[in-house]
């Protein structure tokens, strides 16, 4: 039976974040929201007319700065840490300390041009492949939550990860990084942008 038939479960990319804008960086978990990332939280509440029932945000800072606006107004919701939902953290933490996003293109450059899921970039890197394995630990912690209205504040990356395996279950992990590498690595969707999960299909993941 798919649990997760008639929930409305609402993805969220965290607002803007110091690193969107260009700033420099020491961790992708302590990357917090700017000025502008902060207005855009509070204007997100207006997007959701019901109640929600369960919150649910990553282990990188920006996810919960992001949250909090809607956390703050549905007091009798659930709220919950998920590092299952962080972001698809491919590159070795230590050869990004201090450094911005233009900084990092050509560590980006060449760990897509390998396009080997296994492949891990070090301390703190995970590969592709398990990238994918916690998105199937999120849709099995989604399909098991008893509530109507959940949103789950992630990341770009992640929210296109976890849209890509729904769309093509049967896919290899080669040819799904192959198809994440072609639409765009999660650069589609917009900080504080809203995604309003087609939950007919996810059977196989329940």
């Amino acid at each position: 039976m798919n649990r997760l038939k008639n929930k409305n479960i609402y993805l969220i990319r965290h607002a803007q974040s110091k690193a969107n804008a260009g700033e420099k960086t020491f961790s992708p978990k302590d990357n917090h929201l700017t000025e502008e990332g902060m207005n855009q939280a509070k204007e997100l509440v207006t997007k959701f007319p019901n109640k929600i029932d369960f919150i649910c945000y990553s282990s990188f800072v920006r996810t919960y700065e992001t949250a909090l606006p809607l956390i703050n107004l549905n007091q009798g919701a659930i709220i919950q840490e998920w590092d299952c939902i962080h972001e698809f953290t491919y590159l070795n933490h230590d050869h990004c300390a201090n450094t911005t996003v233009q900084d990092r293109l050509p560590l980006v450059k060449q760990y897509w041009e390998r396009l080997d899921p296994n492949y891990s970039d070090g301390k703190n890197a995970e590969s592709f492949s398990e990238f994918l394995a916690r998105i199937k630990i999120t849709l099995k912690k989604l399909s098991a939550l008893p509530y109507e209205n959940i949103c789950v504040f992630s990341h770009g990356q992640f929210i296109e990860g976890l849209i890509l395996l729904l769309n093509n279950p049967d896919k290899s992990n080669k040819k799904l990084m192959e198809l994440f590498l072609s639409q765009g690595k999660g650069k589609n969707i917009a900080n504080c942008q809203v995604v309003k999960l087609d939950t007919t299909f996810l059977t196989d993941f329940a």
